[in-house]
């Protein structure tokens, strides 16, 4: 273990509520490669089904959390840019063909106000049930609700056919969780579990060496901590940027994995992104710890807060 730089104290005021979804199939469904990885396609059809019924207050809050709109202070607007999801869903892409009555799990992270909106993000995901996981084939029940606690230990919350509006997780903060994620190694491996889909000047990256990749976390980071904590921002991003280019690759894995394709007026079109894994070692680790960390917790690139690029760190 080596030296570990301070975090800001302000993590502190970021709070957070681990969930886990468990979905009971209705019908059996064969699912695409990837599917999974396009929930948000799904959600947001459900918010249109919402609108039909006019239930305006929870549509206006589940928008909040789903597609948030900018911040009106410039300098905010500035540093977060495109306001990211307030969830953040880390499904499973194993499962392709799903038998009735197979269960599910999703695990979700709610950030910061979205924790009150619990009740009716729950309706939204048994309106998506209704609708069908995947292009309207799938139907699901929205059978059990666990949370965790600041320990790690879950609990039961909820069950299909009880109230919702009463629901009290138990709720945590990143500095907490940060306190118990222990010193910095001396080597790390980043281990990507779902495609990462880094665009730079608007094309997908490719390829990554480690000093490549760091930026896309740091932008990720940056981006959801000035989203929820208007007090805090990373203010040495180019230093921590050369810290990254210090350290040595050990091995690497990384390649570009298509997992589905589009349809275009020129043909098909592969979309996809990054996986296996890449191992580093150096000094600069202490640096970059809690960055990385953070990162682990709220995936990057394009997709993340649906389930795109999550990684996992080993201190190995």
């Amino acid at each position: 273990m080596i030296y570990q730089a301070p975090y800001p104290s302000e993590l502190a005021g970021l709070e957070y509520v681990r969930l886990y979804l468990y979905l009971r199939m209705e019908e059996a469904v064969s699912l695409p490669s990837g599917a999974m990885l396009q929930l948000r396609r799904e959600l947001l059809s459900a918010l249109k089904h919402m609108e039909l019924e006019r239930d305006m207050a929870a549509l206006e809050t589940l928008r909040q959390i789903l597609a948030p709109a900018p911040p009106q202070d410039k300098e905010l607007c500035r540093r977060v840019q495109r306001p990211s999801a307030s969830l953040i869903l880390s499904p499973d892409l194993s499962p392709d063909q799903l038998a009735v009555g197979c269960e599910i799990c999703l695990p979700v992270l709610l950030l910061g106000r979205a924790i009150s909106w619990l009740p009716q993000l729950l309706g939204l995901v048994e309106i998506v049930g209704t609708n069908g996981i995947h292009k309207g084939q799938g139907r699901f029940r929205l059978n059990i609700v666990e949370t965790e606690d600041p320990s790690g230990v879950r609990t039961f919350l909820w069950q299909q056919g009880e109230p919702r509006a009463e629901l009290t997780p138990p709720v945590s903060d990143l500095g907490w969780w940060l306190d118990g994620q222990g010193l910095a190694p001396e080597t790390l491996t980043l281990e990507f579990l779902t495609p990462a889909r880094l665009l730079r000047d608007r094309r997908p990256l490719f390829r990554a060496n480690f000093s490549e990749l760091f930026p896309f976390i740091l932008r990720r980071v940056s981006q959801v901590l000035g989203q929820h904590l208007e007090t805090v921002s990373i203010d040495t991003p180019d230093h921590l940027i050369d810290q990254a280019a210090t350290l040595a690759v050990v091995d690497s894995s990384l390649e570009w994995f298509d997992w589905r394709c589009l349809n275009r007026d020129q043909g098909k079109q592969g979309l996809g992104g990054l996986l296996g894994a890449i191992r580093v070692e150096g000094d600069a680790l202490g640096d970059l710890f809690w960055i990385l960390k953070l990162g682990e917790l709220f995936q990057l690139g394009k997709g993340a807060a649906f389930g795109a690029g999550r990684y996992r760190l080993n201190n190995a």
